[in-house]
């Protein structure tokens, strides 16, 4: 009988590769794309909370299968590439194919495992000596050789993994780096169990309750979102989420951290969780489907859940290493003040976004 841990990771891969095509059906099946990513990514995002907390690096290898497996799914029918708008990303004519990119995956995997390595040397008590040595310099070095490799492969490639003409559109860099960003933003789920048992003194196991404030606010706030983007577009619903999020991890890192107790731990979680409510799944999706054509839905969908399980794959290896860094509660605040930089980065990066239709006024 297979262990809970293992029918846990096989839940989180099932539950990553049916997503991308989901979503990529109920667009290419509905006149209203915009309305039904909305949709969609309002019922994905809530479970995205637990699946996150419990998956994280993971999620780098099963969002690069399901870009593969969904890449060319038959029975969808295609619209005609001469009635996409001008405005929107698609694919080169021809490139279509059932060859999977193995030597896409492979190089993609190794970047990704080489970030990892060069973050865990370095000692964020020492930052720039530590990056400066040999074996972290070397490491990084050698991730950026192998960008550069996964670059000239994935214009070769017949069904890439990653699509090169999406860095070509502002709006899709943008929410790409947005994604990123929000990937940093949802993994630190993973430490709020830990924090709370360390600052509560309470038993080992459990700090998961703690996470139910997280999951409340975002069951609330996600369907508020879904609707306010269908209204008005996702710009002002991420950066709506951003500033909130902002608000709710300094309160914790400045007020609940620095004087524990429970009614204050708790309110600090509810805001962050209304954040990240805001933040997660539709914006993203609306966006990366706004900008490409509706026969690239799947593969558009699968890339930007790609690029955002970068960030919940490589974030974790910064936060613990603030934590391991400094002793007590203060690396946890130092964590939780990096989890408030990533929501600034992603802001000032929505600041820049227009969607296609503004765009062309």
């Amino acid at each position: 009988m297979a262990q809970p841990a293992s029918r846990n990771r096989q839940q989180a891969v099932r539950f990553d590769l049916c997503i991308p095509f989901c979503i990529a059906i109920m667009v290419v099946a509905v006149p209203d794309v915009q309305q039904m990513a909305g949709e969609a990514g309002e019922a994905s995002s809530g479970s995205s909370d637990v699946h996150v907390a419990a998956e994280g690096s993971l999620d780098t290898v099963s969002a690069t299968s399901a870009n593969l497996l969904g890449a060319t799914e038959e029975g969808v029918e295609a619209p005609n590439p001469a009635d996409a708008p001008a405005n929107k990303a698609t694919h080169a004519a021809g490139r279509e194919s059932d060859k999977p990119d193995t030597a896409g995956s492979i190089l993609f995997l190794l970047f990704v495992l080489l970030l990892l390595l060069g973050i865990k040397g370095i000692d964020f008590m020492d930052f720039p000596a530590s990056v400066l040595r040999s074996g972290v310099l070397g490491t990084f070095a050698a991730a950026a050789v192998i960008a550069i490799a996964f670059r000239q492969v994935e214009r070769r490639a017949d069904d890439p993994v990653f699509h090169m003409e999406y860095l070509h559109s502002l709006p899709i860099v943008v929410t790409m780096i947005t994604s990123f960003f929000i990937g940093c933003f949802v993994i630190s789920l993973v430490l709020v169990p830990e924090l709370a048992e360390y600052a509560m003194g309470a038993p080992l196991g459990s700090g998961g309750y703690y996470i139910l404030a997280i999951g409340a606010a975002s069951i609330v706030v996600t369907p508020l979102g879904g609707r306010v983007i269908d209204r008005i577009g996702p710009k002002p619903v991420l950066l709506i989420g951003f500033s909130v999020g902002i608000a709710g991890l300094l309160y914790l890192a400045l007020v609940a951290v620095a004087a524990p107790s429970l009614p204050t731990l708790l309110l600090g979680l509810f805001i962050v969780g209304a954040g990240m409510g805001f933040a997660m799944g539709a914006p993203t999706d609306y966006m990366i489907l706004e900008n490409t054509d509706p026969r690239d839905s799947t593969q558009a969908i699968a890339t930007i859940t790609l690029v955002r399980q970068i960030g919940t794959s490589l974030a974790p290896a910064i936060l613990t290493g603030l934590i391991a860094a400094s002793p007590g509660l203060v690396g946890y605040q130092h964590m939780l003040l990096a989890v408030v930089a990533f929501n600034i980065c992603a802001l000032v990066t929505m600041l820049f976004y227009r969607s296609p239709d503004k765009a062309s006024e």
